[in-house]
Formats: C-alpha cells, structure tokens, sequence
C-alpha cells in the first residue's frame, strides 16, 4: 500500500511511537522492511531506515521482539547497501546480534504454569 508512496512511511510510523503494542510495533516494522528491501531507490530505502532509526534508536529503544527487531535492522542494511551514511559510527554493532536487550520478566511463576498445565479437575 505504502510502495508508490514510500515518504508516507515516516508520518505514519511517527502516529504509533507510543503505542506499547508489540504486535502493531512488528506490523509497522514489516512495512518499513519490505518497502526498504523492495525498492531500487536509494531516497526510498535511505527515508525509511532514518524513520525507523528516529523510531528506535532515536529514542534510545531497540525492540525486544525478535521479528521487530530483524524488520528494524533489515531495512537499515537495505539503505546501507544503497550507500547511506547515517553518521552514527557503532551504528552496526547496535542493530546487529548479539543484542543487549533485557529478557522480559516471567509473568507466572512454575507453580502457576503446573497449575495450569495439569489435568482438569472435574467432579
């Protein structure tokens, strides 16, 4: 939907910064990857991966979820492939594995999962 229009991509990301849904995160992400993968124009590929560099790391945040995470990162190296210099110079140590995300805190302790995973109890 966004290919013919890729400097739409910006403005629409931009709506979603504070969001907090990792689902909707991932979706905008994806879109951002396979407009920056797809195109063979250096200014589409470069918008894109500056929206979400402004979305990541410009708010000093890198994505948690793996799928958010690779989107993120595939679509700055598609725009580093079409030559652009960001100016950050670790910016590939940054966006590329290993990642020094914190693992999100167990919402249930073994108990509950027990608990849960065992057999119903009917009567």
């Amino acid at each position: 939907m966004l290919e013919p229009a890729p400097h739409l991509y910006k403005p629409t990301l931009h709506h979603f910064v504070d969001i907090g849904d990792d689902y909707i995160e991932e979706r905008l992400l994806a879109v951002g990857c396979g407009l920056a993968q797809r195109t063979l124009s250096k200014t589409a590929a470069t918008g894109v991966a500056e929206a979400i560099l402004d979305f990541t790391l410009g708010r000093k945040y890198w994505p948690q979820n793996y799928l958010s995470r690779d989107y993120a990162r595939r679509a700055i190296d598609a725009a580093l492939e079409h030559g652009w210099q960001p100016g950050i110079k670790d910016l590939a140590t940054r966006v590329h594995p290993p990642y020094a995300s914190d693992w999100i805190a167990p919402q249930l302790s073994q108990a509950e999962i027990k608990e849960l995973a065992g057999p119903p109890d009917y009567r």
